[in-house]
């Protein structure tokens, strides 16, 4: 017998069986029909869809918010540069997100001068940053690194040079996503060792040292609102009675209230007084003593 013979016989016994050949599903001596069977067994994407859409609307909101950023910072360096440079280049989006980028490159790599990730020398030679943007370019945009309108801060105003980047990760932040039931307050701290007039030293945590933080957050640790740390008062809009630490709930709270939340603090922030405010204002309040 030859190939052709072979391959003819086994297409017959293929046919053969399956003629004969029935699914289980439909072999069943039921009511459904070949069409219901087949609808019913169709796989379902509509969550997976649901996913992707959820997905691609986050990543342009990112988009836009970065694009927000990215041009308060272009329009702020160009001004202050202009004080100083009257030949001074205008920078651009690209280029901020370049001297961003050296600039984290930096605290990863760390060199004992700035000037030394621009050095040609084989034991200090970076394969990387000269390619991005030279030295002297570089330490300008360094300089006149700027978030704000010096003009325009007030003079009580410790957090003026940052309060616009503040304001505009604190918008984001509550677009994001609204906070469930419960919520945290609780203070964190950002190392840092400079010097700064409102550097705080807290001995009970990981990092003694730095600039503190009062947030407010979700179960997962998702931050909703932050206040930062400038001294007594000084960042604080609401006039009220409380004491300084009754203050930064109710700051932090603002937008919050009246939802049937709770409150979830320790000690520091504990009071009978601020525990009365807030369930005049429809909200729980769980904390130590």
């Amino acid at each position: 017998m030859d190939s052709d013979e072979i391959l003819s016989a086994l297409e017959t016994e293929f046919e053969d069986s399956g003629s004969d050949f029935i699914p289980s599903d439909l072999s069943d001596s039921s009511d459904e029909s070949i069409e219901d069977v087949i609808e019913n067994s169709q796989f379902d994407f509509e969550d997976d869809i649901e996913e992707n859409s959820n997905n691609e609307q986050t990543t342009e909101m990112q988009t836009d918010q970065w694009f927000d950023v990215s041009k308060m910072i272009v329009r702020e360096t160009n001004r202050q540069a202009k004080k100083y440079k009257r030949d001074w280049v205008d920078t651009d989006h690209l280029e901020i997100k370049k001297m961003l980028a050296i600039v984290m490159n930096t605290g990863l790599v760390t060199y004992p001068k700035l000037s030394d990730y621009w050095c040609r020398k084989l034991l200090y030679k970076n394969s990387y940053i000269p390619l991005l943007m030279p030295r002297n370019r570089f330490q300008l945009l360094l300089r006149f690194f700027h978030l704000a309108n010096n003009d325009e801060i007030l003079d009580h105003d410790r957090l003026g040079k940052i309060r616009p980047l503040v304001d505009m990760l604190m918008k984001t932040y509550n677009d994001a996503k609204i906070p469930g039931e419960n919520v945290v307050i609780d203070e964190s701290m950002i190392p840092f060792r400079g010097r700064l007039i409102f550097r705080q030293y807290l001995p009970n945590k990981s990092s003694k040292y730095g600039i503190k933080l009062y947030k407010l957050c979700d179960s997962i640790g998702y931050t909703y609102k932050i206040i930062v740390h400038s001294g007594k008062d000084s960042n604080l809009s609401l006039q009220t009675n409380f004491p300084a630490a009754g203050k930064v709930v109710m700051e932090l709270m603002d937008g919050y209230l009246n939802e049937g939340r709770t409150s979830i603090i320790d000690n520091f922030y504990t009071s009978l007084k601020l525990a009365h405010t807030l369930l005049q204002n429809n909200t729980h309040m769980v904390g130590t003593l």
